[in-house]
C-alpha cells in the first residue's frame, strides 16, 4: 500500500469530491443518516415477521424446515432497501 496524500483523499471515483470536511459530515447526518436508520427499522419488521413465519411453522414441511429455505440475508436486505 502506498500513502495517500491530502488532495487524493478527496479524489473519489475519478471526480475531485466537491463536498468536504463539515460539508460531508452534514450531508451523511442529513440525508444518509436517516435513510439508514430508516431502512434498519424495516429490516427489524422483516426479520421479525420471518422469524414469527418459523415459529409459526408456516414454511415447514413435515416438522422441518425446506432444505431450499433461507433466512433474510440482512447485509443485501439493507443494501437493495437503500439503492
Amino acid at each position: 500500500f502506498t500513502s495517500i496524500t491530502k488532495g487524493e483523499r478527496n479524489f473519489i471515483g475519478g471526480h475531485r469530491s466537491a463536498m468536504q470536511g463539515d460539508d460531508q459530515r452534514a450531508y451523511l447526518r442529513e440525508a444518509v443518516g436517516p435513510a439508514v436508520a430508516e431502512g434498519l427499522e424495516k429490516l427489524t419488521h422483516e426479520l421479525v415477521r420471518e422469524r414469527k413465519r418459523v415459529l409459526e411453522g408456516v414454511d415447514w414441511e413435515n416438522g422441518y424446515l425446506p432444505d431450499d429455505w433461507k433466512s433474510v440475508e440482512t447485509v443485501k436486505w439493507l443494501g437493495e432497501y437503500l439503492i
